[in-house]
């Protein structure tokens, strides 16, 4: 009777501490977003930036969306000089035949297509969307296009899910969708499927996340008609792709290992507004 009972008792105890370490707000661990830290070198990064960043000397369009999109969550403003010059910079990536290219005089790529044209709408004001030659990028667009439906990244170059999304999303926020422009294309992503759920660069190959977030993010924009994707398979396949430290596991096709956090924020506070500059 008395092993029964403090057998009981080691039980509770156990419990007790579990439930303490899951409700005491002193037991829990807790994360802080540094606001004002990101802030001041979110503005930084858009003037200049180290030696370091040499390796994304065909990736700047990026830099610039990166930057103004972080901004944009952090719900801070972008001051009027600043984008300006953003404004000025992402002109002259852009290429006399339609699209930008990853830096001043670079080839157009739909890449930095994509992250100049929504790095413009995120700054938002009639000189940024002036800047954009709508009818040229329509041009670029087409000469992209593949019978099958598909797109190419750039002239000469590779096809895969991320090229149709990038395609979709720059037409969508510059209004200028054709009704051939998209012709086969919801009929190609879907051909991209995968046996075990989720969605492939191309018809053949394995699912991986970031395709899959591409392929999907195509239909509700762009197609009044969705063609059949079991989201049993999909959610199946991306489920397996959550590791232990509670995130998700992206192995893309040159074996690099990319992990991203899990939806949901887990931050417990957060710390006040930025000051504007």
């Amino acid at each position: 009777m008395g092993r029964r009972k403090i057998s009981t008792n080691k039980r509770s105890l156990s419990q007790t501490a579990k439930l303490n370490l899951r409700t005491h707000p002193k037991l829990r661990p807790r994360l802080i977003l540094q606001r004002e830290k990101h802030f001041h070198y979110l503005k930084r990064g858009l003037r200049q930036l180290t030696d370091a960043y040499e390796c994304l000397d065909a990736s700047r369009p990026w830099l610039c969306y990166w930057i103004l999109h972080s901004l944009e969550l952090l719900d801070e403003p972008i001051p009027q000089m600043v984008a300006t010059d953003v404004c000025h910079f992402l002109e002259l990536c852009q290429s006399p035949e339609g699209g930008f290219g990853g830096g001043p005089g670079q080839y157009p790529h739909l890449a930095p297509t994509y992250a100049a044209v929504n790095a413009l709408c995120i700054i938002g004001t009639e000189e940024a969307y002036d800047i954009i030659n709508r009818e040229k990028l329509l041009q670029y667009l087409y000469s992209l296009k593949q019978p099958d439906g598909s797109f190419l990244m750039h002239v000469g170059g590779e096809v895969d899910v991320r090229s149709a999304y990038c395609a979709a999303s720059v037409a969508s926020l510059t209004n200028i969708i054709t009704p051939d422009l998209f012709e086969g294309t919801a009929e190609w992503i879907a051909r991209c499927q995968n046996w075990e759920g989720g969605i492939g660069g191309v018809p053949g190959m394995e699912a991986h996340g970031g395709y899959t977030f591409c392929g999907h993010s195509v239909f509700p924009s762009f197609f009044h008609q969705t063609p059949s994707l079991p989201s049993k398979t999909v959610l199946s396949s991306l489920t397996q792709s959550i590791n232990t430290t509670n995130s998700f596991t992206l192995i893309s096709d040159s074996g690099f290992i990319h992990i991203l956090p899990m939806p949901g924020s887990e931050i417990k506070s957060i710390a006040g507004p930025a000051g504007c500059c």
